[in-house]
């Protein structure tokens, strides 16, 4: 059996300001919140991770994901970056977008069932039987594996949620 560890990337300034339209006031402390537990927990675990696999925007990553990713591939994981920037941020699109209209949630599926298929044959080329990986990935990607892995999401809270309050919030202001 193969250990997968998900860890959704909590958003950058970056990110939510272009999400959003505007960073919130509480993103400073719930970033720091999310990163200081992630950080934490691989600090214990980063001897035990073989493989680790990035699915997210590296450009706009926060530099505390980035410190966390050095210390691992120092510790010995080896770092595989998914090549298709495309896919990723079309599924953001597409999720932001599916929530006005289920045609596009269509689409919101369709694109990540092609990640699946693809992230499955980056880790089935590089994960072994008993070995631990770790994806971060965008918080809008729906990730899923076979029974052949036990999976574990490491996370304080999940970072879509926190941008859903937001976006739900905006909304009922508009009105």
């Amino acid at each position: 059996m193969k250990n997968m560890i998900l860890v959704p990337v909590m958003y950058s300034e970056i990110e939510a300001r272009g999400i959003l339209g505007r960073v919130p006031d509480d993103f400073q402390k719930e970033s720091d919140e999310f990163w200081s537990y992630v950080d934490n927990r691989f600090t214990q675990l980063s001897q035990s991770i073989n493989d680790v696999y990035l699915i997210c925007n590296e450009h706009e990553i926060d530099q505390r994901a980035v410190k966390i990713l050095d210390c691992l591939e120092i510790a010995g994981s080896e770092i595989h970056r998914f090549e298709d920037k495309a896919l990723v941020g079309e599924i953001r699109e597409w999720y932001l977008t599916s929530r006005d209209s289920k045609l596009d949630e269509e689409f919101y599926e369709d694109a990540n069932k092609d990640l699946n298929k693809a992230l499955q044959l980056m880790v089935d080329s590089s994960l072994n039987d008993m070995e631990v990986g770790v994806v971060f990935f965008e918080p809008v990607c729906k990730l899923r594996f076979g029974s052949d892995f036990r999976v574990v999401r490491m996370s304080p809270f999940d970072p879509l949620y926190y941008i859903n309050r937001h976006l739900v919030t905006q909304r009922i202001f508009e009105r």
